[in-house]
């Protein structure tokens, strides 16, 4: 059984000259439509991008070209760094279990669709799973845009066990995370922003216990719009930072 969650200006940081360096968290539908048009157009604009290709080994390999979906590479890492400068690239991830990061530096944008994304929705976010497995312990994220960059992950699923974050971004960085299930966080967050940067989520899962669902500091927003998928009996250290405050929520069981 889930919870949906529609949130009505919710988590909303109240400025003042002590708390300058602080940053805010923020839910709501007054914010939503705007932000799934934004994010849907951003879908659409990665559709006409370049396209780089990436499987799990042994059909990917980072000896591959990656230019088609019979010669992928094998790490996202790999594939980014065929992304031209300040250009929109695309990254395509076959079906599969990845255990690996992403980092995304200096005016690149880039995007990652799961092979759940049939061009216009996602019909399957497990098709696609990132996890942190084969890392070592540590408490760097996933994916990490940072300096200017964007990057966008749609469509696949998040999971931590060894202490990283979801999804992070720094230093005017800008994140969109599209129909992303958050499927637990042990010792982590599933998304941080910090040093000026921006992350918006649009129909989040959260589907596993976690450090802390989303965090902002430094002058950084997090904003999460649409529908928000909550399971039942979840446990966070931490849910939202001290300073912020909810004015109001509303939560309703699907019918």
């Amino acid at each position: 059984m889930y919870l949906f969650a529609r949130a009505f200006v919710i988590i909303h940081y109240i400025i003042a000259k002590k708390d300058a360096a602080e940053g805010a968290v923020s839910i709501g539908t007054l914010s939503s439509l705007s932000l799934i048009v934004v994010l849907l157009f951003g879908l659409c604009h990665a559709a006409d991008a370049q396209a780089v290709f990436v499987a799990s080994p042994p059909q990917g390999s980072d000896s591959n070209d990656c230019r088609s979906s019979d010669t992928p590479c094998a790490s996202f890492q790999r594939a980014a760094a065929l992304c031209p400068l300040a250009q929109p690239c695309r990254i395509d991830a076959a079906a599969g279990t990845y255990s690996q990061k992403l980092n995304i530096v200096h005016f690149h944008h880039v995007s990652l669709l799961g092979a759940g994304w049939d061009g216009q929705t996602c019909v399957d976010r497990r098709a696609v799973t990132i996890d942190d497995d084969a890392l070592e312990p540590g408490s760097d994220a996933l994916f990490f845009a940072e300096d200017h960059a964007t990057l966008m992950v749609a469509c696949v699923t998040l999971t931590s066990r060894r202490g990283h974050i979801g999804f992070a971004t720094r230093q005017f960085a800008i994140g969109d995370l599209i129909d992303v299930d958050f499927a637990g966080f042990v010792d982590a967050a599933g998304a941080a922003a910090w040093e000026t940067s921006k992350i918006n989520i649009a129909n989040p899962g959260i589907l596993g216990s976690a450090g802390g669902f989303a965090y902002a500091r430094d002058l950084s927003q997090i904003k999460i719009g649409g529908v928000v998928k909550i399971a039942d009996g979840l446990k966070f250290t931490l849910l939202y930072s001290r300073r912020s405050t909810v004015r109001s929520c509303r939560f309703s069981r699907p019918q």
